[in-house]
């Protein structure tokens, strides 16, 4: 009887059809797809809105920043250093900086930098690589001909929004303190320059 059921079940499996989907037709890749264009005035003058005010603020803008600080182009020793980049973070309200300078000179320069953070009151706050007070340290600086160096610091507290940078000579003491040039002598220190009077 047992042999009898399996006889069953295989003359029913080799006479019955089984499903078979159709043939689904091939997708064919069109000309679309192959080059993204985007309108160039879509993201031109984009502004978004500050959190529940009606206040609009730049897109790449987090805080306004105060006219106190080290400026793109200013010059030290003689127009030898220039400021060529600055990067600002003030993420969590903690405000830290890197500032790219450039040798502008054909010789290698030994200097030292100091970096100071002050709130928007002007009052100095401490850093950490250049401290504060009679902790304050100035790092070395050996800048390549035509270089670029990248020189960074963070302040320790909150509320810091501006920072100035200053150089000096190596070794140079308590006697320099490394302010930037005068622009308005600009002109005078090319001239200079060119006429190879020696440096003050």
């Amino acid at each position: 009887m047992r042999y009898a059921i399996f006889a069953l079940v295989f003359a029913v499996g080799c006479y019955g059809e089984s499903v078979h989907p159709p043939d689904e037709p091939g997708v064919q890749p069109g000309p679309e797809g192959s080059e993204v264009v985007i309108d160039p005035n879509l993201y031109d003058g984009l502004r978004i809105s500050e959190l529940d005010t009606e206040k609009i603020r730049p897109i790449a803008k987090t805080i306004e920043w105060p006219g106190v600080s080290t400026d793109v182009g200013e010059s030290y020793r003689n127009d030898a250093v220039v400021v060529d980049q600055i990067f600002r973070d003030d993420s969590d309200n903690n405000y830290g900086v890197r500032v790219r300078v450039k040798n502008t000179t054909k010789e290698i320069l030994k200097l030292e930098y100091l970096i100071r953070f002050y709130n928007r009151d002007g009052a100095r706050l401490a850093s950490w690589v250049g401290g504060i007070g009679q902790q304050e340290r100035w790092q070395g600086l050996v800048a390549e001909p035509l270089r670029h160096v990248v020189l960074t610091d963070f302040c320790k507290v909150m509320g810091a929004e501006g920072f100035r940078l200053s150089v000096r000579g190596a070794g140079a003491g308590a006697n320099e303190e490394g302010l930037p040039d005068d622009p308005a002598k600009k002109e005078e220190r090319r001239l200079q320059r060119e006429q190879g009077t020696p440096k003050p």
